[in-house]
This record gives C-alpha cells, sequence and structure tokens, in this order.
C-alpha cells in the first residue's frame, strides 16, 4: 500500500512523440524493495485532431482528415456531418446571408419598405406601380 502512495507522488517530465522510461525503487524498513519501471508518452496531435489517439477532429473540423472547417452561425447556417453549410430556413448564399422570397431581417421574417404580403412582392397600400413600390400615392 505504502508504495502505492508513492508511486502517485512520482513526478517526471513529459516529452513529446518519443518514449521516455522511468524507474521508481521503494525500499520498505524491513529491506524489502520493489521497483517499477514504466514507459510513457504524451502524443501530440496534427493539426486538426485530438483525443488519446489523435483519432478525433477537433471542433469544427470535419472528414477524415479534419481539414474541413465549418462553424455554425447561429441565424444562418448549421454544419452537416461532412463540414457543409447547410441554409437554415427561409435562407440562402454562399454563407447563406441572403433571405430566400424577397424577405429581410435577421429571420428573413420581415418585407422590406413598401413591400406586403406572404412572398413580399406585392406592395402596401397607397404604393406603386408593382414591383418597385417606391411611389406613394395617397387619395
Amino acid at each position: 500500500d505504502d508504495f502505492v502512495r508513492r508511486m502517485d507522488t512520482i513526478s517526471f517530465t513529459f516529452s513529446s512523440k518519443n518514449w521516455s522510461r522511468q524507474n521508481s525503487t521503494h525500499t520498505r524498513s524491513d529491506g524489502k524493495s520493489a521497483t517499477v519501471e514504466f514507459m510513457y508518452r504524451v502524443a501530440d496531435c496534427d493539426a486538426n485532431f485530438e483525443g488519446s489517439g489523435c483519432n478525433y477532429c477537433k471542433e469544427n473540423y470535419y472528414n477524415s482528415d479534419c481539414n474541413t472547417y465549418c462553424e455554425p452561425q447561429e441565424n444562418y447556417y448549421y454544419c452537416s456531418s461532412k463540414g457543409q453549410k447547410i441554409c437554415k430556413e427561409h435562407r440562402k448564399g454562399e454563407d447563406c446571408r441572403d433571405c430566400n422570397n424577397n424577405k429581410t431581417g435577421i429571420n428573413c421574417d420581415e418585407c422590406p419598405d413598401n413591400f406586403a404580403g406572404e412572398d413580399c412582392i406585392e406592395c402596401k397600400e397607397n404604393f406603386y406601380p408593382a414591383g418597385h413600390c417606391n411611389v406613394s400615392c395617397v387619395p
């Protein structure tokens, strides 16, 4: 028991990639001794990998070589299991910054000024001409 407790307190310097050898000997008061030899190394993972066997991609890195980066953007897109951007509902474009159906706003749920309707293609009341809605005419 005393030997095991002492082993918990052994300190050594870690090295990377190369194996290191450590010996520890403990002699009891009755003269009996025990020696433990162990080898260790700290694995330095290649870029974008992590885990004890360096076999997992770091957060936001995808594919078997972990070289595809995709960080989800709350209001715009999420990432597929292969790191492809998947636009959220009502979004389009390379970075999903554009809204579908002529909509605007952070959630793509508003019509541009002077437009109305489900797809924001109709003019609000008293605005003309159709498709532009930039002239106000109040009777």
